[in-house]
C-alpha cells in the first residue's frame, strides 16, 4: 500500500540524532502523511519540506492514449 511506512515521528528524531537540521517527506498524487511531519518537525524544531509528485493529462484522467507529440515535450 505504501511506498514506504517509516514512523514520521521516528525519522524525524533519527535524522536530528545524525546532526541533520532539515527533513524532507514526499509523495506520489496526494500527501496523507504531511500533517503528521509537520507536526513532528515542528515539536522537534527541524526544518522540514514537502513534496508530491503529481500527474497531468491533457483532457481526462481516463485518457489513456499515447500522448501527442507536442504533449511529450514538456516533461516536468
Amino acid at each position: 500500500m505504501l511506498d514506504g511506512a517509516a514512523r514520521v515521528e521516528e525519522m524525524v528524531l533519527a535524522a536530528k540524532a545524525d546532526g541533520q537540521r532539515a527533513i524532507a517527506i514526499t509523495d506520489h498524487g496526494n500527501l496523507y502523511g504531511v500533517i503528521d511531519f509537520y507536526e513532528a518537525c515542528r515539536k522537534h524544531e527541524m526544518s522540514r519540506s514537502s513534496a508530491s509528485k503529481a500527474y497531468l493529462a491533457a483532457n481526462s484522467r481516463f485518457d489513456r492514449g499515447r500522448p501527442r507529440r507536442a504533449d511529450r515535450r514538456h516533461r516536468w
